[in-house]
């Protein structure tokens, strides 16, 4: 059987996270959550969100390509209940539109993103190989110099 990748996406509330669970229990595949619990910057965000916008949607960029990576190197198929995606090109732009995250951290968001250019036909392939080979590649010279 082929390994998979699949990717939940859906609005705050929405149940993403009980079905990646129950789909990943059912079906013995790894399984990837948000990190909500763990994240150093919600409390500051909620308090202050024009001043920590960058900081966490950096934050999250980095944790899901970690989800990427290590769903790549595990030999089962694999769930996630948000896409890399979301970070950029639907939360940090809403960000940015309502003047919470300025122009300049928003197109760092987008340059620091998977996606950009012409890695998006990549993306669009759905080759799980290659998304594998480019995470690596744009952890390694882009979001880990940052930390």
């Amino acid at each position: 059987m082929s390994k998979r990748l699949v990717v939940v996406a859906g609005n705050i509330g929405a149940g993403k996270t009980s079905l990646t669970e129950r789909i990943g229990s059912r079906l013995g595949w790894w399984t990837g959550f948000e990190s909500v619990a763990d994240n150093p910057y919600l409390p500051d965000f909620y308090a202050d969100m024009r001043s920590w916008s960058f900081h966490l949607q950096i934050f999250f960029l980095g944790h899901r390509s970690e989800q990427y990576l290590e769903a790549a190197n595990d030999p089962r198929s694999a769930i996630l209940d948000r896409s890399i995606y979301e970070d950029a090109y639907i939360f940090a732009r809403a960000l940015h539109h309502m003047g919470n995250l300025s122009e300049r951290d928003f197109l760092k968001m987008l340059i620091f993103s998977p996606g950009h250019s012409t890695t998006w036909g990549i993306y669009q392939r759905g080759i799980f190989s290659l998304i594998v080979d480019y995470m690596t590649w744009w952890l390694t010279v882009f979001l880990l110099p940052i930390f």
